[in-house]
């Protein structure tokens, strides 16, 4: 096997990234459930399982299920992001395999709003979770307008959102 040049490296770099992006018309929604150490110990595993479970049985083609690293919130594990075309991404901290299943079907079957029993912020209602305030226009706020968030500068994880 011969050694890869840089521009092999160019080329799967272009190939991972235009994968990742998400279009109107092509791709509806992303669920990436965040599978670092913290992640994996606490139950995502199962939860990126319900979420394939899900995805299948919907015979859904416009939803994608990936994962990614650690994103921040060690003590709040299992952690997903659900991306929208055209919105803010939304992160969901504490994730249950019940939890999840109500995500992914809400996240291709309701319009605006979270799925009954979860907050903005990425908790659910009434966990004491610090969650950034609700923006006038009712639209989920960015991580970094969350306090936890909005102060770090990440170096490593720079590409979380």
């Amino acid at each position: 096997m011969s050694a890869l040049k840089i521009e092999g490296l160019y080329e799967i770099k272009g190939k991972v990234l235009r994968s990742s992006v998400l279009e109107s018309g092509k791709s509806a929604a992303r669920i990436t459930v965040h599978m670092g150490t913290c992640g994996i110990s606490s139950g995502a595993a199962d939860i990126l399982q319900v979420f394939k479970e899900e995805l299948k049985s919907s015979k859904r083609k416009d939803i994608s299920v990936t994962t990614s690293g650690c994103a921040g919130i060690c003590n709040r594990e299992p952690l997903i992001t659900v991306e929208r075309v055209g919105e803010e991404p939304v992160k969901y901290a504490d994730v249950t395999k019940e939890k999840a299943r109500e995500i992914f079907r809400s996240t291709w079957s309701r319009g605006k709003g979270c799925p009954s029993g979860f907050s903005r912020g990425g908790g659910t209602e009434g966990d004491g979770f610090r969650r950034a305030p609700f923006r006038e226009d009712g639209e989920d706020p960015h991580t970094r307008d969350i306090p936890f968030f909005g102060m770090q500068n990440p170096v490593v994880m720079k590409n979380r959102d």
